[in-house]
């Protein structure tokens, strides 16, 4: 059921006599479980609606345009489904005390898999959610994978039920569904042979299953009472990109297409050079870290001007541990009169070197004694909605605290020139 909140004048839910409080019971006789189902008839052109007024039930038949808007607007946005996995490498069982609830929150939600990219494990969705996913075409959706054998993925996600996962992805995408998978790779649990068995699983349904990540387990400092994790380190990072490059010249040799990427942090730990861009196929899985680094180098490139003038204030680049010398190796390259700054992360521990997970307060401890007029920070270290560290502090606190001017550099390497 949806309430609605709102009716946007001069719409088709105006026309048709919609009002706020209304409540929106089915669809052509089918039960509305949240706003997915409303997405969905929304791009209909005829279909039919049951409709609660203060207890009355009144039946609408709807005719429209495809692309018009029925301008509704609901009470209440989706309720997270929470994840009911004991994964050995639960980043959130992994967080200290004191922060915003929602650091806390485990979703494992194939709506917000389908909205917003977020990857689900499928061991908490019923035979009726997957048949749900197909019938509102809900694809792509993305699915932490792991492992594909049986007994390796109930053992690393601690839950019973996760041995079916070949089964659920044969289902999802015999029916129409696209997915992109990842791995978090862990040591001695699902990597070498383990690995070779959930790449080559994973590509037998190709091109339905469309990428698979490799990504290193993220690990913090406060891991008291957990399982027994091995740090990811350079010989490990080398071993596996030699394995999934060569798994990934096979897929390239027969469908040019690599299928398979380690995510930027595996070459970090090491001292190779990032693939060329062909290497990630259109950068499918650059939210996960795939591919990040090589597409901000070539922006950065491609922007570069002779006898650009730099912009004369002292400016301060932070980033992480991870991304700093390619950073630097970039300002050099262009003679940029600017410091960039490689902050640690003293909050969750040298084993995370990204800059996503710096906070407000670490960032300042690193900078205040420091001389600039400027400073440039890194769009992912606030949060998605607002303008908030990790560690919930505003950046007009930031700013406040720093005297300074603070300008947010995109995701971009042009539009980071551009800046310069």
């Amino acid at each position: 059921m949806l309430i609605i909140k709102s009716v946007d004048e001069g719409s088709v839910g105006f026309e048709i006599g919609l009002e706020p409080n209304d409540k929106l019971l089915k669809f052509n006789g089918q039960e509305i479980e949240d706003v997915l189902d409303y997405f969905f008839i929304e791009s209909q052109e005829e279909f039919t609606m049951t409709v609660d007024r203060a207890g009355e039930i009144h039946e609408l038949e709807v005719e429209k345009y495809e692309d018009e808007d029925m301008g509704l607007n609901f009470v209440s946005d989706l309720e997270t489904r929470t994840c009911h996995n004991k994964c050995v490498f639960c980043f959130v069982d992994q967080m200290p005390e004191g922060y915003r609830d929602t650091l806390y929150c485990k979703d494992d939600d194939y709506r917000l898999s389908f909205i917003s990219g977020n990857y689900v494990t499928l061991t908490n969705d019923t035979q009726k959610d997957l048949e749900r996913i197909v019938r509102l075409q809900l694809t792509p959706i993305y699915v932490s994978v792991h492992a594909t054998d049986g007994e390796v993925r109930k053992n690393m996600l601690a839950n019973r039920f996760s041995d079916k996962i070949m089964s659920q992805l044969k289902y999802l995408t015999d029916n129409g569904i696209t997915v992109h998978t990842q791995v978090v790779l862990c040591k001695n649990l699902n990597d070498g042979p383990q690995l070779q068995k959930t790449m080559e699983d994973l590509y037998s349904m190709y091109p339905m299953v469309k990428s698979l990540a490799i990504v290193p387990v993220g690990m913090t400092k406060f891991r008291a009472g957990l399982a027994h994790i091995e740090k990811s380190d350079k010989n490990f990072a080398e071993t596996t990109i030699d394995l999934v490059d060569a798994f990934a010249k096979k897929c390239t040799d027969e469908v040019a297409d690599a299928f398979v990427c380690c995510s930027d942090e595996f070459y970090c730990l090491t001292d190779r050079e990032f693939p060329n861009k062909e290497h990630y196929c259109g950068y499918p899985q650059i939210e996960n870290g795939v591919g990040l680094v090589r597409k901000f180098i070539d922006e950065f490139e491609d922007a570069v001007q002779e006898n650009k003038v730099f912009n004369k204030k002292k400016t301060l680049l932070v980033t992480g541990v991870s991304f700093y010398p390619h950073l630097t190796k970039l300002l050099e390259s262009v003679s940029a009169p600017h410091k960039v700054v490689c902050v640690e992360n003293t909050l969750f521990g040298d084993t995370v070197t990204v800059a996503g997970l710096l906070t407000g307060n670490v960032i300042y401890d690193k900078i205040k004694d420091m001389d600039f007029e400027r400073i440039l920070l890194p769009q992912n270290v606030l949060r998605e909605f607002g303008d908030v560290f990790l560690d919930n502090m505003t950046l007009e606190e930031f700013k406040e605290k720093v005297n300074a001017e603070v300008v947010i550099s995109l995701n971009h390497g042009g539009k980071l020139y551009e800046l310069l």
